[in-house]
């Protein structure tokens, strides 16, 4: 099994298209002076749990690695910040000011509110830069 090292590496070069790139703390990378913050989640399910963090926020894109480096999302940070800033978000509980999401690839939505809310993403599924 890869590791989540090498999915957001593949993703990473997918998106860069072969253009240079520097990283910034752990998973950021800033590509045309635009910055990437890439999660990974591994695994097959049918839903895939990350949370919205201030180290997100600072981002100009999000990118969701669900289960593949075959299946992600490229999300530009104001779909990010509407969904965190949303009455209906659901908090994370353990980390305060911090949101909870859940991709689900097979819908090609994001649920990130209280009563279902969601939101359909197909149209930022495995873009590139």
């Amino acid at each position: 099994m890869k590791s989540t090292n090498s999915y957001r590496d593949a993703v990473l070069e997918k998106i860069d298209g072969g253009r240079d790139y520097t990283k910034r703390g752990r998973v950021t990378y800033k590509i045309d002076g635009k910055y990437y913050h890439i999660k990974v989640k591994t695994g097959q399910r049918v839903k895939y749990p990350f949370n919205i963090n201030p180290n997100v926020l600072e981002a100009d894109f999000e990118v969701y690695i669900c289960g593949t480096d075959f299946v992600y999302y490229l999300l530009p940070i104001e779909v990010i910040k509407n969904m965190h800033s949303d009455p209906s978000a659901m908090p994370d509980y353990r980390n305060p000011g911090y949101t909870i999401i859940d991709v689900c690839p097979g819908e090609d939505k994001i649920k990130y509110g209280t009563g279902g809310k969601s939101l359909n993403i197909g149209k930022y599924r495995n873009l590139t830069a």
